[in-house]
């Protein structure tokens, strides 16, 4: 069940922060129409991640429950305006909840993907993406959210580096930079990168 989790994640990553662009993600709380086409993107981004040999029937009804899942929780989300770290925190772990109950329908599927592939590309949107919108949510105090391209790329590249010394010399060089240009949002940089280098680490050790 956990190869199947980490392929659905992974479409679920992709398809709620790689394609909600920032039009989506102004829109969805005032637009229908704007959800579905956020809806739309992961229902593809999650077939995608998720084909391989013996898909079949189970694999689209189980994308298809997550995918209705993901609406219904949305909609929650907007009609209760849970803003916050908070919020966006619950939103997240009742998604990976839907993940985890489907997730024994793909259990026979010979992904397409490669396991230490879908390994990587799941940290790396999960450092670059959800442990940055994190902290901007922990720190940001109402100010508009706005990309940190150059911590994209130094919390996303982690994972593809080839030893923990590696990750930690990029990180140590690699930080001053980020801070640097986003000057003030330090303690935004900081955490979200300290965080990006303990999953790598802890995922270089795990595995």
């Amino acid at each position: 069940m956990f190869k199947a989790f980490i392929y659905l994640y992974l479409g679920h990553l992709f398809g709620d922060y790689v394609l909600q662009f920032s039009w989506i993600a102004i829109n969805k709380p005032k637009r229908n129409s704007a959800l579905l086409l956020h809806i739309t993107l992961i229902y593809l981004s999650q077939i995608a991640f998720a084909l391989g040999q013996g898909f079949f029937w189970k694999g689209f009804i189980g994308v298809s429950c997550i995918v209705a899942l993901h609406y219904l929780i949305d909609t929650l989300k907007i009609k209760s305006k849970s803003d916050g770290w908070m919020g966006y925190v619950t939103d997240q772990l009742f998604h990976i909840i839907t993940l985890i109950i489907f997730a024994p329908l793909l259990n026979n599927i010979d992904f397409y993907i490669p396991f230490d592939i879908a390994i990587k590309l799941t940290i790396t949107i999960f450092n670059a993406y959800f442990l940055g919108l994190l902290t901007y949510f922990i720190f940001s105090r109402g100010t508009p959210y706005k990309r940190d391209w150059l911590g994209y790329v130094l919390r996303g590249i982690l994972p593809w580096l080839w030893n923990p010394l590696v990750v930690t010399g990029v990180t140590i060089i690699g930080t001053p930079l980020v801070l640097k240009l986003y000057k003030t949002r330090a303690k935004e940089v900081l955490y979200s990168v300290t965080g990006s280098f303990l999953v790598t680490i802890i995922w270089e050790v795990l595995g």
